[in-house]
């Protein structure tokens, strides 16, 4: 990597879009498949846009924290402690994970920060204390992990690594931890950055992992899957970053897999 900040885009080069209202309850998640434009909100409801419209369910009774479209159906996990299936062919919703399915005696009620999929029927859960393996073809969930009792953040941002795909990433406020799945009693690495993470994950060689904050980005060279040597990027001033939606900001066109996106917010 040699740019660690590059201002020269000339965005005049790119056409502008319109706008649509989708929802009057703020977005929290976002998938696409083909012209579909999936999305998720802060009040539990589901829905697709196309062609400028847009349809919103509600199966949830909390926020939605992750959202994946494949087909016909739409996988959203939200923190009321449920993973849902929306299936638009059908016109059905089912339950495919809820939270008393691996509650241990003595444990409350959890929620699902992130979601990511592991394999074509298996998911990896991030609750608010646990990480859950979820097989979706039997509507079984295994507790892998227990996590310590710390502020969790409202979402965390859940990755698989492209090429080691036994290690994964979860974020808890301030903390960003790696995890291998052959080994879950611990994980393989931590860093608390001191405030709120809003983005990390590797990029699609798997060589790159990234940390952003409000304020900066941490790139770390992660030739191993784990974070080893880094270096630090810093917004300017007048930039101010945020990813509501939990987005992948690696650029994912060929050529350009060492570029981190920025986005800023208009205030």
């Amino acid at each position: 990597m040699e740019t660690l900040y590059n201002d020269d885009t000339d965005w005049s080069l790119f056409s502008g879009g319109e706008e649509f209202i989708v929802s009057t309850s703020r977005l929290t998640a976002i998938d696409t498949l083909g012209d579909l434009i999936t999305y998720g909100t802060e009040e539990g409801g589901v829905g697709v846009l196309v062609a400028g419209r847009s349809v919103t369910l509600r199966p949830h009774a909390e926020a939605v924290t992750g959202l994946l479209a494949s087909g016909s159906r739409i996988l959203s996990a939200a923190r009321d402690g449920t993973v849902r299936n929306t299936d638009l062919e059908s016109k059905t919703v089912s339950l495919e994970y809820c939270w008393d399915r691996v509650r241990q005696p003595g444990e409350g009620k959890h929620g699902v920060l992130g979601m990511v999929q592991r394999a074509d029927h298996s998911y990896i859960l991030h609750c608010s204390d646990k990480i859950v393996n979820l097989d979706v073809r039997q509507k079984e969930a295994q507790s892998l992990a227990g996590m310590s009792n710390t502020r969790s953040s409202e979402f965390s941002n859940t990755k698989i690594n492209p090429v080691k795909c036994n290690l994964f990433t979860t974020s808890r406020s301030d903390t960003v931890s790696i995890w291998d799945l052959r080994k879950m009693s611990d994980p393989v690495w931590n860093l608390n950055v001191g405030g709120d993470v809003y983005f990390c994950g590797w990029n699609s060689t798997g060589k790159d992992f990234a940390i952003t904050q409000d304020t900066g980005a941490w790139v770390f060279d992660s030739l191993n899957g784990v974070p080893s040597i880094n270096f630090s990027v810093s917004w300017p001033n007048s930039l101010k970053f945020s990813n509501p939606l939990g987005g992948d900001l690696w650029c994912p066109w060929p050529g350009q897999d060492s570029t981190l996106f920025n986005m800023k917010v208009l205030r």
